[in-house]
């Protein structure tokens, strides 16, 4: 069974980390098989999956950042003997993980803590070319963002322009998978907010209104495009094979 490596960065209070890696030893076979297929595109039957949670910040100052959660978390985290590493930097994948490379990199809601589309465009554009360096030929990359995010900052140009290609279209972030997942700025410990994004997301509220305010954009490796297009038309032939079964398993 192939081991397939995922690298989640600038994970604020772990959240993320911590959700994920409880997705991935949970019981419940349908998420587990949901998180590894549809999000992260790894086949369920063959492969297990080695996480590497990181932080742009030390562990000192995510303590005075977003306090206990970031404990709690953590205590997850190292419950699952799932590692993690502080200091990160996304725009040095290649330095700072020594050349290590990743089946899929992971980083929800970069931001710089200003609103200047200039800056994230030029740190999208470090970042593209750093993660394709650190990233399997087969690989993918995986962004969450605040609706028009990626237009404002150019993203497609700059990550086509590194080597890097649009998947599919941008799809809501399956919030449903990640229920402790709670989305914050990586400055402030405020929940995301713009103009579209007014509140945090709760299990069992209205889920299809506030997942089209985040969007998962999938980049793939362009030597590899047409290894990964395959893939999608047999995952969306998956799921709508689930989506069937579900149907007439609830009438």
């Amino acid at each position: 069974m192939a081991t397939k490596t995922v690298l989640i960065l600038g994970d604020g209070d772990f959240s993320f980390s911590a959700s994920l890696g409880a997705a991935l030893h949970s019981s419940e076979e349908k998420r587990h098989a949901a998180v590894l297929s549809s999000y992260l595109g790894i086949d369920p039957d063959d492969s297990k999956v080695r996480l590497l949670c990181t932080s742009f910040d030390t562990i000192e100052e995510l303590y005075k950042k977003y306090g206990r959660p970031v404990e709690t978390n953590l205590d997850i985290l190292r419950g699952y003997n799932i590692p993690v590493r502080h200091g990160v930097d996304a725009v040095r994948l290649p330095e700072q993980m020594q050349g290590e490379l990743f089946d899929v990199i992971i980083w929800n809601h970069p931001h710089l803590g200003v609103e200047d589309a200039k800056l994230h465009e030029v740190l999208m554009a470090h970042f593209a070319h750093s993660a394709r360096r650190s990233l399997h030929e087969k690989g993918r990359i995986l962004l969450c963002l605040v609706e028009g995010q990626a237009k404002r900052w150019n993203l497609i140009k700059s990550a086509s322009l590194n080597g890097l290609h649009l998947l599919t279209k941008p799809r809501p972030f399956p919030l449903e998978l990640f229920p402790s997942f709670r989305m914050v700025r990586n400055k402030t410990n405020q929940t995301f907010k713009n103009h579209q994004t007014q509140r945090q997301w709760v299990p069992g509220g209205n889920d299809a209104e506030v997942e089209s305010m985040f969007s998962t954009l999938e980049f793939v490796d362009s030597r590899a495009l047409g290894q990964h297009q395959l893939f999608c038309t047999e995952r969306k032939a998956q799921e709508d094979l689930q989506s069937n079964q579900d149907g007439k398993s609830s009438s």
